[in-house]
């Protein structure tokens, strides 16, 4: 009888874990993730909605500014972030899935700015740099400058680069010229000063570190799977059109 309840209790840990609906969080990160007329749309997008359509999992997106998702996400259970870059810092801080695309990192300057040149990394210590709270890049040159100045999100960074409040701007390579056009700015404006080699990577789904074991291996199954039978494929290619 003991046997028996405590099969049962392990079914019933299990239905109702399952039965939870899924916290999923992302940030305005084209064209990877993004919204437009209240709709999140995107390749991360729609990846993440094809490994729970395959999972089996219930879930519900919303777009928050990068910091609040980033921050939310270390602190609620069963709460998930993407598109999410995994470094030395951050590796011991979630759980992960993926990848599930790459991403290439860049610094980035005006293109009028001749005077700025960067060989190496250490280089940005001779400019002014601001990059994005908790950011991958600015985690990552925080580590060779500790004076970068913060801001809260990519409009306010790419405005500030553009109005020679500082001189440099880390962000992702596809996603810069993607939001610049989104806040009608030439793209031609800007060009790339650096690459960041060390962060030019996968970009993964980030889980809560509390959130069950089984969940996170369930999803990455469904990743694995969709990667298989074409789904993945087929989703790039879409957005390759």
């Amino acid at each position: 009888m003991k046997k028996f309840i405590i099969i049962f209790a392990i079914l019933i840990f299990f239905i109702t874990s399952f039965g939870e609906t899924i916290q999923v969080v992302t940030e305005e990160y084209p064209p990877f993730n993004y919204s437009e007329y209240g709709v999140i749309k995107g390749v991360s997008t729609d990846i993440v909605k094809a490994v729970f359509k395959e999972a089996g999992i219930d879930y519900n997106i919303k777009i928050y500014p990068w910091a609040r998702a980033y921050k939310t996400t270390l602190i609620k259970k069963n709460q998930i972030l993407y598109t999410t870059i995994k470094s030395k810092k951050r590796e011991k801080l979630f759980k992960w899935v993926g990848p599930i695309v790459h991403i290439d990192l860049y610094i980035f300057k005006l293109k009028s700015r001749k005077n700025i040149i960067i060989n190496s990394i250490e280089d940005i210590n001779k400019y002014r740099i601001e990059g994005v709270r908790d950011d991958i890049t600015t985690q990552y040159l925080q580590t060779f400058d500790k004076n970068i100045f913060i801001t809260s999100n990519s409009e306010i960074g790419i405005k500030h680069l553009l109005e020679k409040h500082t001189d440099l701007f880390p962000y992702g390579g596809r996603v810069i010229y993607a939001l610049m056009k989104k806040y009608n700015k030439d793209p031609n404006l800007i060009q790339k000063a650096y690459k960041l080699d060390a962060l030019s990577t996968g970009g993964y789904m980030a889980f809560n570190k509390d959130t069950p074991d089984y969940l996170v291996k369930k999803l990455q199954n469904a990743l694995d799977r969709i990667k298989k039978n074409g789904t993945y494929d087929k989703i790039f290619e879409k957005w390759n059109n």
